[in-house]
């Protein structure tokens, strides 16, 4: 995981941000905050699995 999906996820999960928000917040797009909780949540549920 990078520091921009370690960003989003917590600006969306640890703050409830929606992705609107998060990308504002990030300067970046909705769909790279989209693209970076995806590949989060795969990080994620990978080390879970571990």
């Amino acid at each position: 995981m990078n520091e921009r999906q370690a960003d989003v996820v917590e600006l969306r999960f640890l703050m409830a941000l929606s992705v609107d928000e998060t990308a504002q917040i990030l300067d970046v797009s909705e769909r790279t905050v989209r693209l970076g909780w995806s590949m989060a949540r795969t990080w994620l549920e990978r080390r879970l699995e571990a």
